[in-house]
């Protein structure tokens, strides 16, 4: 695939080439036509002055003035073609590079979901053959069920990534709007993740806040930013969860204090399937959905979405969703 767009890209290039080539030759020659005709004009004359013809040019006005008229006519109309040609070559060659991208994209969601969904499979599996054949004591058995536990939910919290994203795409994700206290909802989504990933969670608000929200949107936004900034944060450092009502608006923050998001990347992270490094050698994990779900999802609610530094290190996921009340 990556040499037949290599042939693809060369192909482009040859053809602009060559067409630009052709353009250039086809205007020497037809300035060279004119130079003709002008010379033949002026023989006409001088072999019969009171011809109709040369009455004709005599009114136009001098020769020399006519050709260097159509030379600037001709500059002016090439030149508008060749820019038009120019963009054409422009944007075949932009949407034959996003081609490239996407399907580079894919190929790297499809190496990193046979990893995502092999990894906690085998950690089930090897956990039940543990318990099958290995008598535990009831601490060790206890230990062994709840890393079960916590694979099922990695597993779980995937697969509905998935079928979220691909439901979003196919028939639109219709929201069920009901209402939530978001202050009690998140705390009890921070202490189920508290045991599934290696920071600490801290959450700050001011009283109870309700909102009418689709719930299962809401809990994705929370797990997949979360996630997210356990992904790129060290272990044992602080994800911190903020909360606030005002003028009708739901204002969520996320922070971190991992590796941040640089300026050119702020924008792309949001793209679906895009994650930074190559799918080979990067050490998080993650599919390249979470993100593009959380975006899309906050649109579908009527929200906004920015990413910010959380200086003096790590990034800031704010999220503003109307109440709806």
């Amino acid at each position: 695939m990556k040499r037949s767009n290599q042939h693809i890209s060369v192909f482009i290039y040859i053809l602009m080439g060559y067409t630009i080539i052709q353009f250039f030759w086809w205007t020497y020659l037809i300035f060279e036509l004119n130079a003709e005709i002008i010379a033949l004009e002026k023989i006409v004359m001088d072999l019969s002055p009171v011809s109709e013809v040369a009455r004709v040019i005599s009114a136009k006005g001098d020769l020399e003035a006519i050709f260097y008229k159509k030379k600037l006519m001709i500059m002016g109309e090439g030149g508008v073609f060749l820019v038009i040609l120019l963009i054409g070559f422009y944007l075949i060659k932009s949407s034959h590079q996003k081609e490239i991208s996407l399907a580079k994209q894919e190929q790297n969601f499809m190496l990193a979901i046979t990893h995502e969904l092999n990894s906690p499979l085998a950690a089930i599996k090897l956990n039940i053959e543990t318990l099958r054949k290995r008598k535990l004591s009831s601490d060790k058995v206890e230990m062994v069920l709840e890393r079960t536990a916590q694979e099922s939910e990695r597993l779980n919290h995937l697969i509905n990534n998935i079928l979220a994203t691909s439901r979003m795409e196919k028939t639109g994700f219709e929201l069920y709007l009901e209402q939530v206290n978001l202050s009690a909802q998140i705390t009890g989504l921070i202490s189920k993740y508290e045991l599934l990933i290696p920071q600490n969670i801290s959450f700050n608000y001011t009283g109870e806040i309700y909102a009418n929200v689709d719930i299962l949107s809401f809990e994705l936004i929370i797990q997949n930013l979360i996630e997210n900034a356990s992904k790129y944060s060290e272990k044992d450092t602080e994800i911190s969860l903020s909360l606030r009502e005002e003028k009708g608006q739901i204002e969520l923050a996320v922070a971190d204090v991992g590796i941040g998001i640089s300026d050119k990347e702020k924008t792309k992270v949001l793209n679906k399937f895009y994650r930074v490094g190559n799918e080979g050698t990067r050490k998080s994990k993650g599919t390249g959905l979470g993100l593009y779900l959380v975006s899309s999802l906050v649109t579908e609610m009527n929200g906004k979405l920015t990413i910010s530094d959380n200086l003096p290190q790590g990034c800031i996921f704010k999220i503003e969703v109307p109440t709806g009340n």
